[in-house]
């Protein structure tokens, strides 16, 4: 039925399985604000984006249009309590949208973050310190980086490496890393604590884009395998990378 459906976990217990209803297209996107609110966002056939929020103590405020007319999937990050969501339109142009967390609690206006990426794939975003780090592969797999405040963005820098998806990021206490595929499906990192100090090839040949978490100072780092068997390791900053 292409509605979006979820679980939440209430200490060390799932609840049941709930529907949010919607018809989507790709996959869905959350995060949380700085107040507590819970915020999905997702695209139907036709590329429009659409919106769900959460309250902290209420209930789900209902699906609600954001206008614009996005490809592929779209992503949610967090800074300074303001959620920036991102995408790609059909021309492969990067576009972001602030959600401020406060008393109005409003979405701005579509903001151009410019650069001409692959079809099909997306933008991540992930903050570390006052900074969010916007991330997406040309046409050709190369690596382009650009980074901000959230409401103003530098100049798109090329990060090296020809690249089959966009990286995953996961903001550690000690450190920013991504992680990524190759061509032939070989697993990748780098890490940033003022820079970023080039690529470390991991172990491991994974069947499409991995996905990363950070938990204190530890980064996880997943992915399927050719049998469809789930793979993970875990780093730290500057350190030697292990299977768990």
């Amino acid at each position: 039925d292409k509605e979006l459906h979820y679980f939440e976990r209430v200490g060390s217990t799932w609840g049941t399985e709930q529907n949010l209803g919607g018809v989507i297209a790709g996959n869905p996107s959350a995060t949380v604000d700085g107040n507590g609110r819970v915020i999905v966002a997702m695209l139907n056939s036709a590329g429009n984006v659409f919106e769900d929020a959460l309250p902290s103590g209420g209930s789900w405020s209902g699906w609600t249009s954001l206008a614009g007319v996005l490809s592929g999937n779209i992503t949610l990050t967090s800074l300074s309590g303001s959620v920036y969501l991102l995408g790609l339109n059909g021309a492969g142009l990067g576009w972001s949208l602030e959600w401020t967390a406060g008393a109005t609690n409003t979405w701005g206006a579509w903001t151009s973050l410019g650069g001409v990426f692959a079809t099909g794939t997306t933008l991540s975003g992930a903050p570390y310190g006052a900074t969010l780090h916007v991330q997406g592969i040309n046409p050709q797999g190369i690596l382009f980086e650009t980074t901000g405040s959230g409401t103003s963005f530098g100049a798109w820098t090329g990060l090296n490496g020809i690249l089959a998806a966009t990286p995953t990021l996961a903001a550690t206490t000690s450190g920013l890393f991504m992680f990524d595929v190759n061509g032939p499906g070989l697993l990748w990192d780098q890490e940033d604590t003022t820079s970023w100090q080039g690529w470390n090839p991991l172990s491991g040949v994974l069947e499409g884009a991995p996905v990363a978490a950070a938990a204190g100072a530890n980064a996880f780092v997943f992915g399927l395998n050719s049998a469809g068997n789930l793979d993970r390791k875990s780093t730290r900053l500057n350190s030697s990378h292990a299977n768990i």
